[in-house]
C-alpha cells in the first residue's frame, strides 16, 4: 500500500507532470536519481555494503546518470557525500566509504572517458560559460537561493512547501 501510494503521489505531483512536458532527458534523469537513492537506501536498510548490492550498481548508475544529463553530477555529489559520511562514521564501514566514493568517481570518470566532449559542453559552450560566470559571481547568491526555493515551492509542492516544512519541524 505504501509503495502504491508513493507512486500515485509521485505520478500526480506537479513536479513530475512538468517533467513529462520535456520529453527529453529529464524523466530519465529523474529515474536515474531515484535508482541511485534506491541503491543507497536499500544497502543501508539491509546493512549489505557489497559489490553486488552497492558498489557495482552505483558505478553503473553513476555512469549512465551522468551520460543522461550533466545535472546528475550535482545530485550524485550530495547523495554520495551523505552516504560516505554515514559509512565513515561507523568504524566497521569506514573502508566501505572509500570504496563507495571510488565507485562514484570511477562512474563519472567512465562517463567522461566514453564521452569526453561533455567537458567542453559543461565548461565551454555558451551555457557552460554563462554558468561558470554565474558561479563566480557571488553577489546574487541569496537571489538565486530565493529563486530556486520559489520554484521548488511552486512546481514541486504546489505552493505548500513552507507549510509542510513548518509541520515537519513541529513534529520533529
Amino acid at each position: 500500500f505504501i509503495t502504491l501510494f508513493t507512486i500515485i503521489l509521485f505520478a500526480l505531483s506537479p513536479g513530475y507532470l512538468s517533467t513529462i512536458t520535456f520529453i527529453r532527458m529529464y524523466v530519465m534523469l529523474t529515474a536515474a536519481c531515484f535508482y541511485v537513492l534506491y541503491i543507497g537506501l536499500k544497502a543501508v536498510n539491509d546493512r549489505k555494503y557489497t559489490a553486488k548490492n552497492l558498489f557495482i550498481p552505483t558505478f553503473i548508475a553513476t555512469c549512465l546518470g551522468f551520460l543522461t544529463h550533466y545535472y546528475f553530477a550535482v545530485f550524485m555529489f550530495w547523495v554520495a557525500a551523505y552516504l560516505c559520511i554515514y559509512l565513515f562514521v561507523n568504524k566497521e564501514t569506514r573502508k566501505k566509504a572509500f570504496i563507495y566514493a571510488g565507485c562514484v568517481v570511477a562512474g563519472m570518470g567512465a562517463a567522461i572517458a566514453y564521452y569526453p566532449a561533455c567537458l567542453a559542453h559543461i565548461f565551454g559552450g555558451y551555457r557552460g560559460l554563462e554558468a561558470t560566470e554565474a558561479f563566480k559571481d557571488v553577489s546574487n547568491t541569496f537571489e538565486r537561493i530565493d529563486f530556486f526555493t520559489q520554484m521548488l515551492n511552486d512546481f514541486t509542492f504546489s505552493g505548500s512547501f513552507f507549510a509542510l516544512l513548518i509541520i515537519v519541524l513541529l513534529i520533529y
